[in-house]
């Protein structure tokens, strides 16, 4: 039996996404901390 593990769910959720066209954009390259953040800490 296959196994089915979260990391196959997600990166099936964003290629499913991705043909609706939504923008997959890795989640550090946006948090509030970096050097350009598109959130603000609140």
């Amino acid at each position: 039996m296959t196994k089915i593990t979260e990391s196959t769910i997600e990166k099936l959720a964003i290629k499913l996404l991705a043909k609706q066209g939504y923008q997959y954009i890795y989640a550090p390259f946006i948090a509030p901390d970096n050097d350009t953040p598109t959130r603000k800490i609140q």
